[in-house]
Parts: structure tokens; C-alpha cells; sequence
């Protein structure tokens, strides 16, 4: 099932299936859903991520490294805020 899903989709998958499996069970078609929500995880995260990484002339003067640090770093900031709205722990 998961072949087709990006890596948000099954990071979905995953947590539907631990805690909310009869959720899953009951859709129509939970490839679909789950693909579907994979993508709109992705958008988000790359939306959040352009403001926790704005282009800015400090940015461009960064060494390379640091630029790159910068940005992996937003990432996965954006990543956590996002998973946390989809994905609660609670």
C-alpha cells in the first residue's frame, strides 16, 4: 500500500494505523486519502518553511554550509509544526 505514498503519506499511514486504525479501516479508499493528505502535508511543509527560511541578503552571504544547515534546519521545524496539527501525540 504504501509504494505510492510520499513519505508524509505514510508517516500518516503509521500514525492512523496506531491510533485510530478503525478509522482507516472504515475509509473507502485509504490510498487515496492517504495520498491525497501525503501532498497537502508536503505543501504545507514547504509553505512554512519559505517563512522560517526567508531569502534575505545575510542568507546569500552565508557560506555555503551554513546556508545549507539553515534550510534543513527550517525544514524540519516547518515538518514538526506541521506533523503536530495532522498528526497530535495527545
Amino acid at each position: 500500500m504504501s509504494e505510492q505514498l510520499n513519505i508524509h503519506g505514510r508517516a500518516l499511514r503509521a500514525w492512523y494505523e496506531e491510533r485510530q486504525p478503525e478509522a482507516l479501516a472504515a475509509m473507502d479508499n485509504p490510498m487515496g486519502f492517504l495520498e491525497a493528505q501525503g501532498e497537502l502535508i508536503e505543501d504545507q511543509i514547504v509553505t512554512l518553511e519559505r517563512e522560517f527560511y526567508p531569502p534575505s541578503k545575510e542568507r546569500n552571504e552565508m557560506p555555503f554550509l551554513e546556508r545549507v544547515g539553515a534550510l534543513n534546519a527550517a525544514r524540519d521545524r516547518a515538518r514538526e509544526v506541521v506533523y503536530a496539527e495532522w498528526m497530535p501525540l495527545g
